[in-house]
């Protein structure tokens, strides 16, 4: 008794935590012992005689139940583990989207500080048109020109997380001399946390602009982007040309990189926690994502 609430109940409380199939794997092997020992003992008198036979194959019994169990449950144990490390690579994601969507929406709280001192400006021009400077004028709004440039963000849709999203990587693909191709018709509210949003939008963007911008002609690094609602489903299509070979394992591309690879399984994964799909197609040298995200509590969106 000291012995089993010493060491032993401390983990079999713990059992309360797992899964059913880690539960049933668990009380499987003395099950199977407990049948195997009233079969042998009820209908036959083996064990009673102790034959060398039944010795042996008790012996062997043993060792296989022991070396099923441990491949079972190791397997069990990897898959655990491996779901848990995508998870925590998807907030890791998620709390990086997060900022920069935070830093996007810092930019357009200052193109609203601008327009708002915009009659300031005006004020400065008149002056410099009643002394009839005009080169100052030309000066003057050329560079406001260029600064209303640099922190307004584009408006691509009404949704504000997606066109954060395509803001920011509109103006990365431009840095790397990528064009970014954008028909985006949707809502305001799409009924998907922007988290989800943001993480499978960005993952898609960033695999499409980084394949497109290693391809040496320049006339080919495009990337096309359409985001549309029809009843009640999120499709997004993003096409990029790509150069070499792309590897393919359970129909999504792979890469034997340990740092590459992860964007397409973490859309998948977003893709069926929304009892959704993605998919990953290459033809003619361009590559297609297509993902259909189920999107919740919307009663008067637009059908497209």
């Amino acid at each position: 008794m000291f012995i089993i609430v010493k060491w032993v109940a401390p983990y079999v409380v713990r059992l309360k935590y797992e899964n059913s199939k880690t539960l049933k794997l668990i009380f499987a092997v003395p099950m199977l012992y407990y049948f195997m020992e009233y079969t042998l003992t009820v209908y036959t008198n083996l064990l009673y005689t102790g034959g060398a036979a039944i010795v042996e194959f008790m012996d062997a019994a043993v060792v296989i139940i022991y070396f099923v169990f441990t491949v079972i449950f190791l397997k069990t144990l990897y898959e655990k583990a491996e779901i848990k490390l995508e998870y925590m690579a998807l907030r890791v994601m998620e709390n990086s989207f997060s900022k920069e969507i935070e830093m996007l929406r810092e930019s357009q709280m200052q193109a609203v500080i601008h327009r708002h001192d915009l009659r300031h400006h005006l004020s400065l021009l008149y002056g410099f048109a009643e002394g009839g400077d005009i080169n100052k004028i030309k000066g003057y709004l050329l560079q406001a020109q260029r600064d209303l440039d640099k922190i307004t963000p584009i408006l691509f849709c009404e949704n504000d997380t997606v066109n954060l999203v395509l803001s920011f990587f509109d103006s990365k693909a431009k840095k790397v001399g990528v064009t970014l191709l954008t028909a985006a018709k949707l809502p305001k509210e799409l009924g998907i946390s922007d988290t989800e949003l943001c993480s499978a939008l960005s993952n898609g963007l960033e695999n499409a602009i980084t394949a497109a911008s290693k391809i040496e002609d320049k006339s080919l690094r495009t990337v096309r982007v359409s985001c549309s609602v029809n009843r009640n489903k999120l499709l997004v299509m993003i096409q990029n040309a790509y150069t070499g070979e792309i590897e393919q394992k359970s129909g999504a591309p792979s890469s034997k990189q340990e740092e590459h690879g992860f964007g397409c399984r973490s859309i998948e994964v977003i893709a069926e926690k929304r009892k959704g799909f993605a998919t990953f197609e290459t033809e003619g040298g361009i590559f297609t994502l297509r993902m259909v995200l189920p999107m919740e509590n919307i009663s008067s969106l637009p059908v497209v």
